[in-house]
């Protein structure tokens, strides 16, 4: 009898254990399906939340209107030597100085759209060409209310004031890159224009002496000076109907002369053209060197310059290669009622930007320096071994058709005009 109970209840508790493991095995092993779905679907109400916050931010735009604007002039200097000019070739274009600058004014919210700016600029550089002393005008955001330069409200609007002026040196040059950078800016009266009150231009040409005549090209150069016609030394825009520009000054002096341990040093003297004018004409200056460089080279004579000046008796301009673009740089524009704010840590930093790259150029000019030295190949070899072209006198040339010489299409009218 105890026997039979006892094993009752063992049967009992077998059959309990049974139960309980089947329903843990249930519980266990339910549809891995309905896991991932509710994990699926736990993502995606995370994801859409997510999402959802992202969209919010991105379309909280800045409020312009809670601002005061203000009409100023910047200074900048950029090299130009990666870049496909200074004016902006389209909306979608990256390769060009301003495509750089819109984009920093843009970023730091100082201008909502370009378009609605007053956006003027001193001139433009062509492809390749840099600037020391560029200046442009523009509204952008303020933190003031009062002051040369800021815009009129209407009435009963409320703007946000804030004691100090925004650093616009500082905001702008920590987003812009390194090869282009912000000097200096100045409050200016509403509808200043940087292009049409600037009083005169001055560039600047570097170049090696080599073999070239320096003396009698500065002496050529002297006849640049005055009012002339120019046409002859340009790519004639279709558009222009005056060629005629006034040179200011003009001269030609050494910069330096880098050590060439032993190699001919004349051949690595710098030197450097200096022109100031009113305005330039499309590749002007670098026609007037190519020129020169003819002069020096005791290709051409100084009266060649008076020839193609007489444009009733030489209407179209001789076929002729102009100089290099890279050794141009537009070195400072001039203005009388100006007074740019410069900041002395943010000019170092730009110092320390712009050395940073030079410094590596140096040491390239050096490491060809050397090579040349490893080489040890004599004047009188170069002399032997050197093909020069045959020079064709400029009067016995062909000349330039207009449209042709123009350089010109509808597509880039608008962005290479002139180099002003």
């Amino acid at each position: 009898m105890n026997n039979n109970r006892k094993h009752l209840k063992d049967n009992q508790q077998i059959n309990s254990e049974s139960q309980s493991n089947l329903n843990n095995q249930i519980i266990t092993n339910s549809p891995p399906e309905k896991d991932q779905e509710f994990e699926s679907k736990r993502k995606n109400v995370s994801n859409k939340s997510q999402q959802k916050e992202k969209k919010q931010k991105k379309e909280r735009k800045f409020d312009f209107g809670k601002f005061h604007k203000r009409h100023i002039a910047f200074k900048l200097a950029y090299l130009g030597w990666k870049y496909q000019g200074f004016a902006l070739n389209g909306p979608e274009d990256e390769t060009t100085v301003e495509a750089h600058l819109f984009k920093a004014l843009k970023k730091t919210c100082l201008v909502d759209d370009i378009k609605n700016a007053n956006y003027t600029r001193s001139g433009r550089t062509d492809k390749g060409v840099s600037a020391f002393g560029q200046v442009i005008c523009l509204d952008v955001r303020s933190n003031l209310s009062d002051g040369i330069g800021i815009l009129p409200v209407e009435e009963n609007t409320t703007k946000i004031v804030r004691p100090k002026e925004l650093e616009y040196i500082k905001m702008l040059n920590s987003v812009l890159p390194k090869d282009i950078k912000i000097l200096s800016w100045s409050p200016v009266n509403i509808g200043y224009n940087a292009r049409f009150n600037c009083k005169s231009r001055t560039y600047k040409y570097f170049f090696l002496k080599k073999n070239l005549d320096i003396e009698l090209m500065n002496q050529s150069a002297q006849k640049f000076i005055g009012e002339h016609d120019f046409r002859n030394f340009c790519k004639i825009d279709p558009e222009k109907k005056h060629f005629n520009r006034r040179i200011l000054e003009c001269s030609i002096e050494k910069v330096f002369s880098q050590e060439t341990n032993g190699i001919n040093s004349s051949s690595f003297e710098m030197y450097v053209f200096n022109i100031k004018g009113w305005a330039f004409l499309w590749h002007q200056i670098r026609m007037m060197v190519a020129i020169l460089f003819m002069i020096g080279n005791h290709q051409e004579k100084p009266e060649i310059i008076d020839y193609l000046f007489d444009v009733e008796n030489v209407p179209l301009r001789p076929q002729y290669d102009m100089a290099p673009d890279n050794p141009l740089v537009l070195y400072d524009c001039e203005y009388d009622d100006l007074d740019f704010k410069s900041n002395t840590q943010e000019t170092y930093r730009v110092f320390s930007s712009f050395n940073s790259i030079f410094e590596k150029l140096i040491f390239q000019s050096s490491m060809a320096n050397s090579f040349s030295v490893f080489l040890n190949i004599s004047e009188e070899e170069k002399a032997l071994y050197s093909k020069e072209r045959v020079h064709v006198p400029l009067k016995e040339r062909k000349k330039c058709d207009p449209l042709k010489n123009s350089s010109f299409s509808l597509k880039t009218k608008s962005n290479q005009k002139t180099n002003f």
